[in-house]
């Protein structure tokens, strides 16, 4: 209503003087009306010269700081056309009906029209300054030249298919069969005058606008720029959906697909690496990190796009946007902006999640996780512990996905990851060294930890819950076979990193140590509950968990140095685990246990000299513990078993030495018992090998008595 109260005015002064009929007598006889409207219409003039002056304004900020295509744009702004037309019409009408009697009409109709006019000219003053202050809003002119050019790809595509349609048309019914309307489109597009020059001209022009907002520190049209480059991209990828083509490349050796597409693809990339570098040498931190988002939603938008040319289940245009964010990390890292470094990992990790089910992993996943990777190990490298861990992390929040979806490719993507980890597990116990005893972040706490609802322990649970299944055409299959190879992918894993690391008193073996005590417990429950009772299909499975409880004798077999704590918690998760077992059948575990319990002892023994009595005393006590529970269940063969190895010396010790250690280790052993007597279960921890033993002496003791 404000907009057009002058106008409102004019228009009831007018009508007063038309309805009122002493009103209109005094106007027919008004003598000077003549001067009247002479000096209207030169005051439509000097509106005129103001609406001519106000125009020039916003193309002038157009050519200071934005680009040439804005200049064209508001040179030919229909408003400041249709403002001035209509103002010029109003100047020369005014200075028409000036001349008395030229057309004939009433002064009191003349005196009301020019009355009526003048509301409305001023008010439309008014609405031009507010386009002209829309025009000076920068982000209003990055809009208008986003809406040009997706009208510049729009009117190609209309041109393109009616250019198609024609030749389809000319072809015989054979042809027309065998060729599709949209596969001549794909031929027609590089015939068309001007293509892609059409549309690269404005990804040039939103790079200069985006580029110099950066030099200039305004963040809010850098970013309106960037994201209007992936708009364009998105809306041209859109519009070559059903025509695009895919070729052999060349320079991969004929191994990897290129398209059409890429004539204005890459060269949109390249303006997105463009901007990214001007920000990361101006430290424009936001703007960086807007080129990844902007990367971002072109992946999504590719892997999902489901073109005509792609075979199911690819993204074969998904990689370019993932390789062009990844190189702009890297010059990020050459300044050491590592907020965007962070923040782009987790980009990264959206793509891969946002990605349709069954991709191949070359298409998206594995160079996402190449790149989270190399992130990582960047970030390590300038010992931002906490960082890295962070990073590292989003690897396995792709993988849950992966598995929440049963994704084919799982598998291969977990065996990938768990490679990446080897490489960085050295990095990471360096930095935990580095950062001290007191730092509350663990090395590979994300991968292992079960702190992290995405570690590889809950990987192994959830997929111990999704994946087991019987198919009725195949019931001979073994239901549990993919869950067999996820434990097979984790033990060659594992003993890999046991292999290749000196603990010492690292966290890390503490993370592995119950990350395999949280696999047994989920192998248990498998056995608890059978997919099909009147089959051994969990022998399978425990066989291959045998193989993981080899990590133990391979983590303290060869080492440098034993850390005591560690040796003795592995030692308890070892009585847990044989016990967890031993009570559901499956002895060989028990005795699997048994055996590591001495090798770490027989390792300590060897490296720690002299050697802690006390710790010797700890170490056998949870042999004694198996051998009270083989007691109470009356299994003679595996008591022996647990007799000889509480029995042996260790042979990197003495005799004098072995007897010197027999006093702590029947103060151990009787403290065990003591603890096992009168402890109360509510007081433990969870999982505790204690009370996993307590309760089930009391129930042997129960069925005796």
């Amino acid at each position: 209503m404000g907009s057009v109260v002058v106008s409102l005015f004019g228009f009831t002064i007018a009508a007063g003087v038309l309805l009122s009929p002493q009103l209109r007598a005094v106007a027919d006889q008004f003598q000077p009306l003549e001067a009247i409207l002479s000096q209207l219409g030169a005051t439509y003039g000097t509106i005129l010269a103001l609406v001519l002056t106000l125009s020039l304004i916003p193309i002038q900020r157009a050519g200071e700081v934005w680009s040439p295509s804005i200049v064209r744009l508001y040179r030919r702004d229909p408003v400041t056309y249709v403002t001035f037309v209509a103002l010029g019409v109003f100047c020369a009408a005014s200075f028409l009906l000036s001349v008395r009697g030229l057309a004939g009409m009433p002064v009191s109709i003349v005196l009301a029209f020019s009355l009526a006019i003048l509301g409305i000219s001023l008010d439309m003053l008014r609405w031009y300054h507010s386009h002209v202050c829309q025009l000076l809003d920068p982000t209003h002119a990055v809009d208008l030249a986003l809406k040009h050019v997706k009208r510049a790809i729009d009117d190609t595509k209309a041109l393109v298919t009616r250019v198609a349609r024609l030749q389809h048309q000319l072809l015989s019914s054979a042809q027309q069969s065998r060729f599709s309307v949209e596969d001549i489109e794909g031929t027609v597009y590089p015939r068309i005058p001007g293509y892609p020059n059409s549309v690269n001209s404005w990804v040039n022009d939103l790079t200069e606008i985006a580029i110099k907002a950066v030099a200039r520190s305004e963040k809010l049209l850098a970013k309106a720029a960037v994201f209007a480059l992936a708009e364009l991209t998105i809306h041209y990828l859109s519009s070559r959906k059903h025509n695009l083509t895919l070729t052999p490349a060349p320079e991969a050796m004929l191994l990897a697909m290129t398209s059409d597409v890429n004539v204005v693809t890459d060269r949109a990339y390249e303006a997105l690496q463009e901007v990214s570098r001007a920000a990361v040498a101006q430290n424009d931190e936001s703007t960086a990190i807007r080129v990844s988002e902007a990367y971002q939603a072109v992946a999504i938008h590719t892997a999902n796009l489901g073109a005509r040319a792609f075979r199911e289940h690819t993204a074969p245009l998904t990689f370019g946007p993932i390789y062009y964010a990844l190189a702009c990390i890297k010059y990020a890292q050459t300044k050491s902006l590592d907020e965007v470094i962070f923040q782009t990992a987790a980009i990264l990790s959206r793509v891969a999640t946002s990605a349709p089910k069954d991709i191949p992993e070359t298409d998206i996943h594995i160079p996402v996780m190449d790149g989270i990777y190399d992130i990582t190990a960047y970030l390590y490298a300038k010992r931002n512990f906490g960082l890295a861990e962070e990073v590292n992390g989003h690897q396995f929040t792709i993988l849950t996905h992966m598995l929440e979806r049963q994704d084919y490719y799982f598998k291969d993507a977990l065996r990938h990851v768990l490679e990446k980890i080897e490489l960085l597990a050295p990095l990471a116990l360096i930095n935990e060294t580095m950062a001290g005893r007191l730092s509350i972040v663990h090395p590979l706490g994300k991968a292992y930890g079960l702190i992290n609802p995405n570690s590889l322990g809950y990987l192994f649970a959830k997929a111990a819950e999704t994946l087991p299944r019987i198919q009725a055409d195949r019931d001979w299959l073994n239901p549990y076979r993919d869950l067999v190879d996820i434990a097979d992918i984790v033990s060659d894993h594992l003993r890999k990193i046991a292999e290749n690391n000196e603990f010492g008193e690292s966290f890390l073996i503490w993370e592995i140590d119950h990350l395999i005590k949280h696999i047994a417990v989920v192998i248990a429950r498998l056995i608890d509950q059978p997919l099909r009772p009147d089959h051994d299909y969990e022998r399978e499975l425990v066989d291959k968990f045998l193989w993981i409880l080899a990590i133990y004798w391979v983590a303290f077999k060869g080492k440098k140095s034993v850390s005591k704590q560690r040796a003795d918690d592995c030692g308890e998760s070892l009585v847990f685990i044989g016990a967890l077992f031993f009570v559901r059948g499956y002895p060989e575990v028990l005795r699997s246990c048994i055996s590591n319990i001495r090798s770490i002892l027989g390792s300590y023994c060897e490296i720690a000299q002299p050697p802690d009595y006390y710790t010797i005393g700890d170490l056998l006590a949870h042999l004694w513990a198996i051998r009270m529970l083989l007691v109470a269940r009356n299994n003679a063969a595996l008591t022996q078993e647990a007799d000889q190895a509480l029995a042996t010396k260790p042979a990197a010790l003495s005799d004098e030495q072995w007897q010197a250690a027999q006093h702590a280790i029947a103060l151990r052993r009787g403290q065990l018992e003591e603890r096992l007597a009168k402890r109360d279960d509510r007081l433990q921890r969870p999982q505790s090998a204690e009370a996993l033993l307590r309760g089930l002496l009391r129930e042997a003791q129960g069925a005796a008595g």
